[in-house]
């Protein structure tokens, strides 16, 4: 009776470890799928090619790609009008990942420095601000609002550079920083950048 009973006990004890396996692996297996969405959902859809065409198509010169350890950098500039102020946009690019990590847009109006009417050459930068950051802010990427960003950039813009600290907002997958000063204007489009300061 007694192996009897022990044979009974070490298969009902068999059953159910084998049980709590097959449970155990379809748990895994189920949670690694939502991970595997996870990340497809957190790309946001941006190719460097992509942004490189839409600046040149609006008459920025393209410069070579400047390529990193981990990454590229995409650059282009232009000048704005006949005037001394420069809109650059930096796009860096993981190669490994294929993701856009982050886009970086200076208006540098620095070379009025010295210029007599210091309040002018500010609100002319605040102009050209509004205006190139408007269409910059606005690039479309995988949960984009550009109408928020917008919203959110003519809100801010003309103060951002006078706090001591940078402003920022998350817009879907992106966080914007607005940053600066009287005569230069910064915008991060954040995508994952903390992936880049190992290098930088």
């Amino acid at each position: 009776m007694n192996l009897k009973f022990i044979i009974i006990v070490v298969g009902i004890i068999t059953v159910i470890v084998i049980g709590l396996n097959v449970i155990n692996n379809t748990i895994l297996f189920e949670d690694s799928v939502d991970e595997e969405e996870i990340n497809l959902e957190a790309d946001n859809g941006l190719t460097p090619e992509y942004l490189m065409d839409y600046l040149s198509e609006n008459n920025f010169n393209i410069s070579p790609v400047s390529s990193k350890e981990n990454y590229d950098v995409y650059a282009a500039k232009r000048y704005v009008g006949d005037i001394d102020v420069t809109v650059q946009v930096d796009v860096y690019y993981d190669r490994e990942r294929d993701k856009v990590l982050l886009i970086k847009s200076t208006i540098d109006g620095s070379y009025y420095e010295d210029y007599d009417n210091p309040q002018v050459v500010e609100q002319m930068v605040t102009e050209i601000t509004k205006e190139y950051l408007e269409a910059l802010i606005s690039f479309p990427y995988n949960s984009s609002e550009p109408e928020r960003a917008r919203d959110w950039l003519e809100t801010h813009v003309a103060s951002a550079y006078n706090d001591s600290n940078e402003m920022s907002v998350d817009i879907g997958l992106a966080t914007i920083h607005l940053s600066g000063s009287s005569l230069v204007r910064v915008m991060e489009m954040d995508f994952e950048v903390d992936k880049l300061q190992e290098d930088l």
